[in-house]
């Protein structure tokens, strides 16, 4: 690693260190572990986005290798998180930038993969994925248009541990920055993202407290009408989902989704999940008359 590491500045897509370092990085197992310092002086040396685009994406595909099973790789000797912030600021942040071309867009798949590899693998405590949201919250939503499904997948489910992780502290302002690309990816061409965008709604709805549900009134009425919108949708793994959101965020104004849901009832193809729907506002107490 030291020889290799001597001079990544150089380095181009036809470099053979190149395939050295994928060779060494993915085949030394808990050894990588103990030399992190000359790894990520390649890491930080040859993924500046100024560097050459196809070496940029190689070096990212053996970085997405070894965050995979970090324990057993780059975290062996749970020295890691001594690099997290040159991992975060000087690798991650500047690769989620938008830039045109299809190298880009595979690039910001692997920073968005190995983003999320390190928030699945508990690599960030609580305390850092708070962190992380106040740098990254920008830019992940942005890769919500990304054309790779898998991105947008990926990418919903970081937003979802982002709002788990603050709950309630999250601030109103932030809020009203989520939930529009949220709700537009409930209706995203692939059911995995749809999927993925109502939890990330059901943990939305779980961060409004009472303070917020005044200032975000006009929000959540506008959010109940994409909901019940959804919740006519043919596939009945969409139609769970959505029910799953509206029960969790309709609490908050039970009279306002009752309004709603009588504006829709001629319209649903089928009223199934609108009559379970009232049957769960009933059973927190409040009553709807159908008349």
């Amino acid at each position: 690693m030291q020889w290799v590491s001597s001079a990544p500045d150089t380095w181009t897509c036809y470099s053979s260190e190149l395939l050295q370092l994928d060779v060494i990085a993915t085949h030394s197992d808990p050894a990588i572990g103990e030399v992190l310092q000359e790894l990520f002086l390649i890491l930080k040396t040859c993924l500046q986005t100024s560097k050459d685009p196809l070496m940029h994406l190689k070096v990212f595909s053996t970085l997405s290798q070894l965050l995979q099973e970090p324990s057993k790789t780059v975290n062996s000797e749970g020295h890691f998180c001594n690099y997290l912030e040159i991992m975060i600021k000087d690798i991650l942040a500047p690769n989620l930038q938008w830039q045109g071309g299809r190298t880009a867009a595979a690039i910001r798949t692997m920073a968005v993969s190995c983003l999320w590899a390190l928030i699945y693998s508990e690599l960030l405590s609580p305390e850092e994925t708070l962190n992380v949201e106040h740098l990254l919250l920008p830019a992940i939503l942005a890769t919500l248009d990304e054309d790779c499904k898998v991105t947008r997948s990926l990418s919903c489910q970081i937003i979802t541990v982002f709002l788990e992780t603050n709950g309630k502290q999250f601030p109103s302002k932030k809020l009203t920055t989520i939930y529009p690309e949220l709700l537009k990816y409930l209706d995203d061409a692939s059911h995995d993202v749809r999927l993925e965008a109502a939890k990330a709604l059901v943990s939305w709805f779980r961060c409004v407290d009472d303070d917020k549900k005044a200032l975000l009134n006009a929000n959540i009425e506008f959010i109940y009408q994409g909901l019940l919108v959804e919740l006519d949708d043919p596939n009945q793994n969409i139609q769970l989902a959505v029910f799953d959101v509206l029960k969790e965020g309709g609490i908050l104004y039970l009279d306002l989704l009752a309004k709603q849901i009588k504006a829709v009832l001629h319209k649903h193809h089928s009223p199934t999940y609108l009559d379970q729907l009232l049957s769960h506002t009933e059973s927190t107490g409040w009553r709807y008359s159908k008349s």
